[in-house]
């Protein structure tokens, strides 16, 4: 045991340096074990069930308290912690606005974050450590913070949830840190200075160095392309202002347009504002993309490319995008510019913008999406250079599948001016009500930002629907961030928050379609019949979790009771996103369109066995 005064030669300490009486290496070790603890609890917590969406900042001030109270106490235990101390009360001073100032914009939250970690970094700094006094930070360490706090203040935040996993990240690397200087201090603490030392102690600043080093790069990488993105999303901002003077337009009349420009594709491309209408006959606005081959033509056939769930954010919609990706991939769209055909692909009304910065699409409200994607087409037959016909075909996949039945379902007496030759639907979700069914029995993770994103839209296309007895507590709680938790080009960036709904339990009390006033706006939006002599063409992964293979089978057996020609393929082990955004089987769908438009007629698979039962049936 330790004597007042008594130098540690034997624990690596420099010559007069002192530990207060009674205290021990151990210790020590349990000393800078408390912040390794506090942060991932506040890691847990952050992301836990247990919290609701509100209680997150609360989480994060009371965190950034408790961890400046261990460093003041560790300060004072130091032998020249004076600035280490006054700097965590300044530090501390930042948890207690975060807890006493209710519902802080997330930017402000987190420059009171990023205050907090240079706070302490510079504090470490200041106190001008001794190489072996295990009380005080080594440089490197205080860097680790500077550095956490630098990221946290300055990281452009796209998306408000981007934050959060911000957080986590900044989080977890002050916790290696930590970590690493707590056994560093422990191995220099109980042996005798010497080669063993020195070469410990040259570890632990590698490691420090090598992850400010790995950070330094990712973060400048990260920050440098999320900073073109608002660059170029401020740029085209404009772009999707909807007219607020005059008439509207007829549907599908063009408002404006503009060469878009996506490396590797076979020919050229316009982003573009039309007039669209609602179910309801109403006039909205939408955008979208037209895609044409290279040269003039004149009559070239119309592909209506129907896509499946971005996201709500505006940066998510594929005319707001540099490159192609998901439902519109390269080689789809190259397989039919290659063919000569013209691609109308809609971002539905309301999304990419058009609405201002609270609107959304009316996400699997399938009349009005219907609509866009038709009136997409009339698009493209504006703008001169595409040389686009009415020969018309339809493919979509996932949401986009049951959208390209419905506009199918619809084309004769909506836009009758085309000539509908087929239309093929890769996992679609033709119903809705049992697709959200099946979420709910079978995929609870999913069912959180999907059923979000469908009770949002639903609620404000349908006035007479509420949320009371339909979804859950929690639901109701996180809804807006569910909502736009998903952004299918920012995937990883809201990972850590897709991992917390797996936790979250139930997002609907029970099936949706129990209620009677949901059961009739689901009803509006199933999709039972194709317009005679029209083929369809339905592909489907038996391995699909989000959209269940039997949603496709209640599809294909209301289709062959119609009399419709229903070629079908079903894929084993095929999973949702793969099947889709029509990857898989590569070109099955473009090729089967291809022989629509040649005038061949189309196989028929009804009564045929299906490898699943139709939903309801055992």
């Amino acid at each position: 045991m330790a004597t007042a005064g008594k130098t540690y030669e034997n624990q690596g300490m420099s010559e007069g340096e002192t530990i207060p009486l009674g205290l021990s290496t151990r210790i020590v070790l349990v000393w800078w074990a408390m912040p390794v603890v506090l942060a991932v609890t506040v890691l847990v917590l952050w992301f836990s069930p247990l919290i609701g969406a509100a209680g997150s900042q609360g989480v994060l001030g009371v965190a950034m308290v408790l961890f400046a109270a261990v460093t003041v106490a560790r300060a004072a235990l130091a032998s020249n912690g004076r600035w280490l101390a006054g700097a965590a009360g300044v530090a501390g001073v930042t948890g207690v606005v975060s807890v006493v100032v209710a519902d802080l914009p997330m930017g402000r939250l987190q420059v009171l974050a990023g205050a907090f970690w240079v706070a302490l970094g510079l504090g470490e700094v200041l106190s001008r450590p001794a190489k072996h006094n295990p009380w005080v930070a080594a440089r490197p360490l205080a860097v680790v913070f500077l550095l956490a706090g630098v990221v946290t203040a300055t990281y452009p935040v796209v998306l408000e949830l981007d934050y959060t996993t911000l957080l986590q990240a900044v989080g977890a690397l002050v916790t290696v840190a930590l970590l690493i200087h707590a056994a560093w201090r422990t191995v220099v603490g109980k042996r005798r200075r010497g080669p063993v030392v020195g070469r410990w102690r040259t570890a632990g600043v590698v490691l420090e160095v090598v992850a400010l080093v790995a950070v330094v790069c990712g973060y400048g990488i990260l920050t440098g392309l999320i900073s073109d993105n608002i660059t170029n999303q401020r740029s085209i901002a404009a772009f999707y202002q909807t007219p607020v003077d005059g008439p509207a337009g007829k549907p599908g009349a063009l408002i404006r347009s503009e060469p878009l420009h996506w490396a590797g594709l076979h020919g050229q491309a316009w982003r573009v504002l039309y007039w669209s209408q609602n179910r309801l006959d109403r006039p909205t606005v939408s955008s979208g993309t037209v895609f044409a081959p290279d040269g003039a033509g004149r009559d070239r056939r119309v592909m209506d490319l129907t896509h499946g769930t971005v996201g709500f954010g505006a940066e998510c919609a594929y005319s707001r995008r540099d490159s192609a990706e998901g439902s519109l991939a390269l080689d789809v769209l190259n397989s039919a510019l290659d063919r000569d055909w013209v691609v109308a692909a809609s971002d539905y009304a309301d999304s990419a913008g058009t609405a201002g910065p609270q609107g959304f699409e009316a996400y699997l409200v399938q009349g009005d999406q219907a609509r866009d994607a038709l009136n997409a087409a009339r698009a493209t037959r504006q703008i001169s250079e595409t040389g686009a016909g009415t020969t018309l075909g339809i493919v979509g996949g996932s949401q986009g599948g049951g959208i390209a039945l419905k506009a199918a379902n619809i084309t004769p007496s909506y836009a009758p001016e085309f000539g509908l030759v087929g239309v093929a639907a890769a996992a679609p979700a033709a119903d809705v009500g049992l697709t959200i069914d099946n979420l709910i029995a079978h995929n609870q993770p999913f069912s959180w930002p999907l059923g979000a994103m469908f009770v949002s839209a639903y609620t404000r296309s349908y006035p007479d629907l509420t949320l009371d007895g339909v979804v859950t507590e929690k639901g109701r709680e996180w809804l807006n961030d569910a909502a736009h938790y998903f952004c299918d080009k920012n995937t990883g960036a809201t990972l850590a928050r897709g991992l917390q709904f797996a936790q979250m339990g139930p997002f609907f009390v029970k099936n949706i379609d129990s209620d009677p006033h949901w059961r009739k706006a689901l009803q509006e939006n199933v999709v039972t019949t194709i317009p005679a002599g029209v083929p369809a063409y339905i592909l489907h992964g038996l391995a699909d979790n989000v959209v269940a293979p039997q949603v496709s089978a209640t599809t294909i057996r209301r289709f062959c009771a119609a009399g419709t020609s229903t070629k079908v393929t079903w894929i084993p082990g095929a999973g949702h996103d793969e099947v889709a955004a029509l990857q898989r089987p590569a070109g099955a769908a473009i090729d089967w369109l291809a022989d629509r438009f040649d005038g061949k007629t189309a196989s028929n698979d009804c009564g045929l066995p299906m490898p699943v039962q139709p939903a309801g049936e055992k």
